[in-house]
């Protein structure tokens, strides 16, 4: 009896360790989530590899997620349909109020489920040289990482450039959310285990929260006039 509950024990925290094994964030609207791990053998090097799964919507233009907490400094990744089923993922610099810059010092390898299906594109990849970058970081010790979001739907982009231009964001398609990134280190046979193998298949789970819009969507958008079609945040 006694090593019946030690093994129950041992199968309750190895389930426990699968469910919180990666930093996870659903935006309650459908507009994107995002699935985030780090092995545990490179998660103190600046260049290690950090696994992402992102999904948006396919039919609702291109989707943005960045590390950092405003536009500027911070590394983003826009996903847009490619040809075929295949999803596009532009690595890039903010710069501010500016379309941000094609950042070729990060490396991105896809990996197998990426593709668009059921109306939904998943990107699933590998970025190396994600944890730091110009002007930049990636906090794995935080708890409240913050990350920034954006989208336009009306930019019908579909195209495998990663360095296409992208239209501004929608005034109610953007804000910031926060991760707990201490979920994100992760044994490495589990990091190479994407959130989703199939594009139809939605993350769930959420280890971060919805920061309130209220102050991002207040800007002053005279930098519309300047910039044009190029800014979106």
């Amino acid at each position: 009896m006694h090593f019946l509950f030690y093994r129950d024990r041992i199968l309750i925290k190895s389930l426990v360790n699968c469910i919180y094994a990666q930093a996870t964030f659903s935006e309650a609207s459908g507009l994107f989530s995002i699935s985030v791990k780090i092995p545990e053998s490179t998660s103190q090097l600046d260049n290690g590899n950090v696994e992402f799964t992102i999904q948006a919507p396919a039919n609702k233009g291109w989707t943005a997620v960045g590390i950092g907490g405003t536009m500027a400094g911070s590394l983003i990744f826009v996903l847009y349909p490619g040809s075929g089923n295949n999803v596009t993922v532009s690595q890039r610099l903010g710069r501010g109020e500016v379309m941000p810059e094609y950042y070729a010092q990060t490396n991105l390898q896809m990996k197998q489920g990426t593709g668009i299906a059921a109306a939904m594109m998943t990107a699933i990849f590998t970025c190396q040289n994600c944890k730091r970058w110009l002007g930049g970081k990636l906090d794995i010790t935080a708890t409240d990482q913050d990350w920034i979001y954006a989208s336009n739907s009306a930019d019908t982009i579909r195209t495998d450039d990663r360095q296409a231009t992208i239209q501004r964001h929608s005034d109610s398609g953007y804000g910031t959310f926060t991760m707990d990134m201490t979920k994100a280190v992760v044994p490495d046979a589990q990091a190479s285990t994407p959130a989703t193998s199939n594009p139809a298949t939605p993350i769930s789970g959420s280890t971060g929260s919805l920061n309130n819009q209220s102050s991002l969507l207040s800007k002053k958008n005279t930098y519309i006039i300047v910039h044009g079609k190029f800014s979106f945040a």
